[in-house]
């Protein structure tokens, strides 16, 4: 069974502490995979080490920037994470690129809340202007 395979079968058996030492290593192996990174934030995730998991999914999205699967759980991941500052950041470097999505955002059931903040909805009003 190779590494790739062995990772897999723990994710299925959810032995998520087993399996973060393995995604790691597949990881450093080929760091230019995006899905390995992918999947290494929703090991982290399982694991609820929410803004280490943050970091593995921008990672994963920084090298596929169409992957908005990934984008999604950075929102996430920070969320979950209570770390508001990086969640409003990220969230202005992308309206940047798509002013459109302060709208989903907005509109999303997890996240909306946030817009009751100040600080979101500075940002609201920035990007629906």
């Amino acid at each position: 069974m190779d590494i790739v395979e062995q990772y897999m079968a723990l994710v299925r058996e959810q032995r998520w502490a087993e399996a973060l030492p393995i995604i790691d290593e597949i990881t450093a192996r080929a760091p230019q995979i995006a899905t390995s990174w992918f999947n290494y934030g929703v090991c982290l995730s399982a694991l609820k080490r929410y803004s280490e998991a943050a970091d593995k999914f921008v990672k994963a999205y920084e090298l596929k920037p169409d992957n908005y699967g990934a984008q999604y759980r950075v929102f996430l991941s920070l969320y979950e994470a209570h770390d508001y500052d990086r969640f409003l950041a990220f969230a202005r470097r992308e309206c940047q690129e798509m002013p459109e999505l302060i709208e989903i955002l907005v509109e999303d059931e997890l996240f909306g809340s946030l817009f009751t903040k100040p600080e979101f909805k500075r940002l609201q009003k920035e990007f629906e202007e």
